[in-house]
């Protein structure tokens, strides 16, 4: 049996788009974390759904490869029997996305045993290949050193492009109220930090951080900009949280804005 396809990655996504529950459901049927993409949730779906023996060949975006996709997935998968025989690490998606992706053929059962299996990695003749997509024997993931915990942060998670303003509607919200200059912050991404050597941006990001329900009411034409813009799309994907807590919260860097029909409160 050979399967086929591609799925794009989405991380934290899956709860945006798709519900908590269906997020934690994943985590709890392939032992993972929110931090996998949903790619290796649908390599794990393949493998279950191959049987004892067989290939599988699959495209994802190439973060299969890496952190707790790479665990999910082809760690996983590696670990129970599987083998990589052929494989492309990294190549740019050929139509208009921008985005690049990974081939990753897997054999399974006597298939990944079978002698004289030949194996290529990004067209060149190899004699392995492990769960990063290298030439390089399957290993044990090294262990976090204590001495580095609190020396970095992974940056906030913007769930919601309703949270973003261009600088020229900073400027017109500040013009109007200049207390929301206090709220809007400069947003820079990987995109900036990568290409900007002064660290430049073209983005901001409206952030109420842990702020009580009186505080955010100081700022109502943010909190509008909220109801208008992200509250909808909430409404729509989290329709089981709204109907149980009756409200839908908006997170926003650390912080997060809960909107309880015409009503905000943070959480």
């Amino acid at each position: 049996m050979r399967l086929w396809g591609i799925r794009r990655s989405w991380g934290k996504r899956i709860s945006e788009t798709y519900g908590d529950a269906y997020a934690c459901w994943l985590v709890a049927l392939h032992a993972s974390t929110m931090n996998a993409d949903l790619c290796a949730h649908f390599f794990r779906r393949a493998d279950f759904l191959l049987g004892q023996h067989g290939t599988i060949g699959l495209i994802a975006t190439n973060t299969i490869a890496q952190g707790d996709t790479r665990s999910t997935a082809l760690q996983n998968m590696l670990n129970g029997g599987a083998a990589i025989y052929d494989a492309v690490s990294s190549m740019k998606w050929p139509g208009e996305a921008n985005v690049a992706v990974s081939l990753v053929h897997l054999a399974k059962g006597h298939l990944a045993s079978v002698s004289g299996l030949r194996r290529r990695l990004d067209g060149v003749e190899v004699t392995t290949i492990n769960s990063r997509l290298r030439p390089k024997p399957e290993r044990p993931d090294p262990h976090p050193l204590a001495e580095n915990a609190d020396l970095s942060f992974v940056g906030s998670y913007v769930l919601g492009m309703g949270f973003i303003l261009t600088p020229e509607e900073r400027e017109d919200l500040v013009r109007k109220d200049k207390r929301n200059a206090e709220r809007i912050f400069p947003y820079l991404g990987g995109e900036e930090v990568n290409t900007s050597p002064t660290q430049s941006f073209d983005r901001c990001v409206i952030n109420f951080g842990e702020m009580s329900l009186e505080e955010a009411e100081k700022w109502p034409a943010l909190i509008q900009i909220l109801r208008e813009k992200v509250k909808p799309e909430r409404d729509k994907v989290k329709r089981d949280a709204i109907e149980s807590s009756g409200g839908t919260t908006l997170t926003s860097g650390r912080g997060s804005v809960r909107l309880c029909g015409n009503r905000v409160a943070a959480s």
